[in-house]
């Protein structure tokens, strides 16, 4: 009997931290995310130091959702806003010129929001993100087929490329395409006309790396904008290219 009370004395001093432990998490509210400060035995520290690393995973990402949604909501606003202002001219308005004027205007909104919905939905796809399909992807004949799928959209301009036969790279090649196809993208938008843009790729075999580097024909940029470049939804300010600031947040 003695060894029997011995047992459970023993195991009530073991269990009794994590009974604690569990009653706490019971009781704690759903939209509580602040970590938990609790005294427990050297061997249950490791247990709450991991969920206290997950509470903050949490956290974190939560909090990027709730900017997400509230930057999303502030960049659909304004197209919303004008689309309407002309929806309404169009049915004040009998002038055949006012009336394409306010038809132009309302083509050019849904095609903004439109825009900035797919990048939206690409960003968040990218930020959910836990493991990339990494394999051996040609680099050269990668940036070949992203040029040849965006051919309408950059026809128009100046392109000088210095691409090789063969570059094997390790890559998750949707991704990387995707990478391409915004940085391509932004190129285009912000050299006009003004000149060439280049697009090389060359192989760094000391380093064990290969680069990819697009050069465009634009104004370029002060250090506090490069700063910014990667923030969601940021724009330089007084620019007028049309896009939705997310571009390079993706790529990052």
């Amino acid at each position: 009997p003695l060894v029997a009370l011995l047992m459970i004395f023993l195991s009530y001093l073991l269990l009794e931290p994590l009974q604690t432990l569990a009653d706490k998490l019971k009781r704690r509210d759903p939209g509580d995310l602040t970590p938990l400060h609790m005294r427990l035995p050297s061997e249950l520290v490791t247990v709450r130091d991991a969920i206290n690393a997950y509470i903050a995973r949490v956290a974190a990402a939560m909090s990027r959702e709730r900017k997400f949604s509230g930057d999303a909501a502030h960049e659909l606003k304004t197209p919303l806003a004008v689309i309407k202002l002309h929806h309404q001219g169009l049915l004040e308005s009998a002038n055949p010129a006012e009336l394409q004027l306010h038809h132009q205007a309302i083509d050019k909104g849904i095609d903004q929001i439109a825009h900035t919905v797919e990048q939206m939905l690409l960003l968040s796809r990218v930020e959910s993100l836990e493991q990339l399909n990494v394999a051996e992807v040609d680099l050269g004949e990668l940036v070949r087929q992203v040029l040849n799928d965006m051919l309408p959209l950059i026809a128009d301009y100046q392109w000088e490329l210095h691409l090789p036969a063969k570059i094997q790279v390790d890559a998750d090649a949707f991704y990387l395409k995707l990478v391409l196809k915004n940085l391509i993208d932004n190129a285009c938008k912000y050299s006009g006309n003004a000149g060439p843009i280049q697009l090389n790729v060359w192989e760094e075999p000391q380093q064990g790396q290969a680069v990819l580097q697009i050069i465009d024909s634009g104004e370029g940029l002060d250090e506090e904008n490069c700063r910014q470049l990667t923030e969601r939804f940021f724009r330089v300010a007084n620019e007028n290219v049309a896009g939705s600031g997310l571009g390079l947040s993706i790529c990052a």
